[in-house]
């Protein structure tokens, strides 16, 4: 227990503080709100001080007795009361009680060799320089933990970047495993299919021969074939030199030839020129029946153009005709008719 202060934690609403301990003047109090010393008035062994001070903070009542100067000077011959005395062996008294509050209050080394701290924070601590230094928290907080920190980042990272490794090797692995199955696999179907096409090229190489030989006898069949007809051919345009006929002229559509008159059974060919529309090459003639014309002709016309047409008509037993099977071309009459029909025999 202090013997020359008191502390106390303040409310927020407590001002007024005892003075629990004896002092020579009120000069000598002195109050100290969280380390700081405050202005306060002494009444009755209470210090107030003008405002409350905030909760939770340390309020300390503290005498501090001087020691500049003497409570009492003695003087030759003077009367020594014993307020005198008292007054003079209080102050040393007083001082006595406030060094050894302060005594109790230093870092000392106790029994068993080592310096306790009573719990208490050490202020102003110097930053470290030899090994055996104490490290105050600033420096740890700016120079230790940030390197810590920052090792544990990379003992993080590289764990990580370890575990990826090792899984990526894991994967590896199995894909490496999967692949040489695969390639096993293939290899042993490749070889399979190898001995497959080996069978099958063999038996198209004996197939191909086959057909080579095949190939050989049919060159010499056609060969001969073809010397046989070249021959043949040789033997035809001889006859054809011997017996072709001798061509005297042609006609041509600019030629004119009037319609003969025919009798029956008789026909003849011959061209028909108008001089204007109609040119045609005609066969025509009559039948053995009747008077009844059937004409054959190329016509080159007005209307129609280049065709070939079939017309006439026959009479049987004094009636108009025509053979069941007729295919009709035309309705129109190049030779300009009244009957107007052209057909086509095809029996």
């Amino acid at each position: 227990m202090a013997l020359s202060y008191k502390d106390y934690i303040a409310d927020g609403q407590t001002k007024d503080f005892a003075i629990p301990f004896k002092f020579l003047n009120s000069n000598h109090i002195k109050v100290y709100v969280a380390g700081k010393q405050a202005n306060c008035s002494i009444n009755n062994n209470v210090a107030s001080l003008s405002s409350p001070p905030a909760a939770n903070v340390v309020v300390r009542v503290k005498r501090e007795t001087p020691l500049h100067e003497r409570a009492v000077d003695f003087d030759d011959g003077a009367i020594l009361s014993e307020a005198v005395l008292d007054m003079a062996n209080e102050q040393l008294f007083y001082v006595a009680q406030e060094v050894l509050d302060y005594s109790e209050g230093l870092l000392k080394m106790k029994e068993d060799g080592q310096f306790n701290a009573l719990n208490r924070r050490i202020r102003n601590v110097a930053n470290p320089i030899e090994n055996n230094d104490v490290v105050n928290l600033g420096f740890m907080n700016s120079q230790y933990i940030p390197a810590a920190r920052a090792e544990a980042d990379r003992a993080k990272n590289e764990r990580e970047t370890t575990e990826r490794i090792r899984a990526s090797t894991n994967q590896l692995k199995v894909d490496t495993e999967q692949t040489l199955n695969e390639a096993r696999t293939f290899t042993t179907s490749i070889k399979g299919d190898t001995e497959v096409l080996r069978g099958k090229t063999e038996q198209h190489m004996v197939t191909a021969n086959a057909h080579k030989e095949k190939a050989i006898a049919e060159a010499n069949k056609a060969t001969t074939e073809a010397n046989r007809a070249h021959g043949e051919a040789n033997r035809a345009k001889g006859y054809v030199e011997k017996y072709k006929p001798e061509v005297k002229g042609a006609w041509t559509f600019d030629d004119y030839v009037q319609w003969p008159t025919l009798g029956v059974g008789q026909g003849r060919a011959a061209i028909y020129n108008d001089g204007t529309t109609h040119k045609c090459l005609m066969v025509h003639g009559n039948n053995s029946v009747g008077t009844g014309e059937y004409r054959v002709g190329l016509w080159n016309h007005v209307t129609v153009h280049g065709a070939f047409y079939v017309t006439g008509k026959a009479s049987i037993g004094g009636h108009e005709a025509y053979h069941q099977g007729n295919i009709k071309i035309s309705s129109s009459n190049p030779s300009g008719g009244t009957h107007g029909h052209i057909w086509l025999k095809y029996s």
